[in-house]
């Protein structure tokens, strides 16, 4: 949640297959993002489960069909290598097609009145 504290939505991608017949799709990875990395957690890998269960608890939300506006803050997710190594399996398909569903996970005003009351450092409410 101390990512939170400083900015209230983060990028958030699913990694997705579209069928290049029947039009549908399939999601391979959901919520994929750097939160872990960026909040120093111990075990990264796991941001997804993370972002999941900041959701069950009501601290933060991604809804469908909501991104950030500045497509440049998913490029280091889009980019990053397990992402590309995932990618590069599917470069050649003829069945279906690699691409990314961008979306953004925001805090609830829940989740702020938790950041308020247990995320941001005391000494610093003191001074304001």
């Amino acid at each position: 949640m101390r990512v939170f504290a400083t900015r209230e939505s983060y990028p958030v991608v699913d990694l997705k297959l579209t069928l290049k017949e029947g039009g549908g799709f399939v999601i391979l990875n959901r919520n994929v993002s750097l939160i872990g990395v960026d909040a120093g957690c111990q075990h990264a890998k796991f941001g997804a489960n993370y972002l999941d269960n900041l959701s069950r608890l009501g601290l933060i939300e991604v809804p469908f069909g909501y991104h950030l506006k500045d497509e440049k803050e998913y490029q280091p997710i889009e980019t990053n290598p397990q992402v590309l190594k995932i990618k590069e399996q599917f470069k050649d398909s003829e069945k279906e097609t690699f691409g990314f569903d961008r979306k953004k996970a925001s805090v609830t005003d829940l989740g702020k009145q938790f950041i308020k009351a247990c995320v941001i450092d005391k000494a610093i409410q003191t001074k304001s």
